[in-house]
């Protein structure tokens, strides 16, 4: 990523994660498995996204909610890294996720817990103290699952408050709190083939027109830019003047980060002014360099260089 010039980011993570990935040869279901090497760190889609954008330079604050023993793991992670937070803390316990990664076919095998239950109050806490926070910075992050207790809305609430406070939007989540938040007239919305599908009503595998007809739904819908995580189709960023198709080379590994990957470097190209077809090909390229990685949220630079002088971007 270029050295920032953007200003202060904001990553909302609702349902923050301590992510635990499994390493081995290979798994079988309903067999005994040798791990070989386990990892953990704090993570959820918006974690991952704010630790590449702190590692790049950028000046990032995590905020969302934590609970119980592992809302303290989750929130020693963050000290470890030096990335500053600003968590409520809630009654019900943080939630984890377990990846299995079998090095012999790069499948993977994904238990995500629910998260916990926020109560009423504790949104409330949440909700009251989250314009000071978002007051005078330049993006805001709304990534990842909702927690129990939290309304579909919760995305667009929040958008809406950064609006009110100045700063641009990115949101990244399912269908119903994304469709939701385009109300809010988000700078961008990131979602993949699957939500993208479930949202719009299409079945998978989405063509291309298609997925550029339900985007441009959304734009119509209020999103000022939609970037679609297609796999290895690539990104497909649609904006109201053009649709610009990013297709990195080919990657068979661990794809569980990759979209955050992604997400991260079209916030670091909106922070620094970076051109759209130039944007939307670094993603490409963090996302497939993200895929090279047996853990989320890691990138090296060097496999991000390679890819991106390697990876092609159009108009369609």
């Amino acid at each position: 990523m270029t050295k920032p010039r953007g200003g202060r980011v904001v990553c909302a993570v609702l349902n923050a994660a301590l992510d635990i990935t499994y390493v081995g040869e290979h798994f079988a279901a309903g067999q005994s498995n040798r791990v070989s090497e386990v990892h953990a760190q704090a993570g959820g889609k918006g974690i991952n996204v704010a630790r590449l954008l702190h590692r790049a330079g950028h000046d990032v604050t995590v905020t969302g909610f934590a609970g119980g023993l592992v809302g303290d793991e989750i929130a020693a992670h963050l000290d470890a890294w030096a990335l500053p937070h600003r968590f409520v803390r809630c009654a019900s316990g943080s939630r984890r996720t377990v990846s299995a990664f079998s090095l012999r076919d790069a499948a993977v095998t994904a238990y995500n817990e629910d998260g916990p239950q926020v109560t009423g109050a504790e949104w409330a806490t949440f909700a009251g103290g989250f314009p000071g926070l978002v007051r005078g910075a330049s993006l805001v992050i709304l990534s990842g699952s909702l927690p129990g207790g939290v309304a579909a809305d919760a995305y667009r609430t929040l958008a809406h408050m950064a609006a009110d406070s100045g700063a641009a939007a990115f949101v990244d989540a399912h269908a119903a709190p994304l469709l939701a938040a385009v109300a809010a007239r988000p700078a961008l919305v990131k979602p993949n083939e699957h939500e993208l599908a479930e949202a719009a009503g299409l079945t998978l595998p989405v063509p291309l027109p298609a997925a550029a007809h339900a985007s441009r739904r959304l734009l119509a819908d209020g999103a000022q830019s939609v970037v679609v995580s297609l796999g290895p189709r690539g990104l497909m960023g649609v904006l109201p003047a053009t649709t610009l198709l990013a297709v990195p080379p080919t990657q068979h590994g661990n794809p569980v980060g990759a979209g955050d990957a992604a997400l991260a470097a079209l916030a670091d190209g909106h922070l620094t002014g970076r051109p759209w077809p130039e944007r939307l090909c670094r993603a490409a390229a963090m996302s497939a360099a993200a895929a090279r990685q047996p853990i989320a949220g890691v990138v090296d630079a060097g496999d991000v260089a390679e890819l991106e002088a390697r990876t092609t971007v159009t108009e369609i």
